[in-house]
């Protein structure tokens, strides 16, 4: 019973942290988007390289807001 209660323990605290971990990667892509953004010479792809990632912030968002809401993260 108490490896049992040691094991729920250990998974809970796992969920816990993977918003956080989640979260670090997402700023750790932001700071290579910003790089290549950064390095583009041409306008044209300064242009379309920012609207996709303009266009995928929404999906990290909502997907590090799922995350916290399923480790119940207070």
């Amino acid at each position: 019973q108490h490896t049992n209660q040691l094991i729920h323990s250990l998974k809970h605290n796992q969920n816990n942290l993977k918003p956080y971990f989640l979260s670090t990667a997402i700023g750790l892509h932001a700071v290579f988007e910003g790089i290549a953004l950064g390095v583009t010479k041409r306008t044209s792809d300064t242009l379309a390289l920012g609207l996709s990632l303009v266009g995928h912030k929404w999906a990290e968002g909502w997907a590090l807001g799922v995350a916290f809401r399923e480790s119940s993260v207070e």
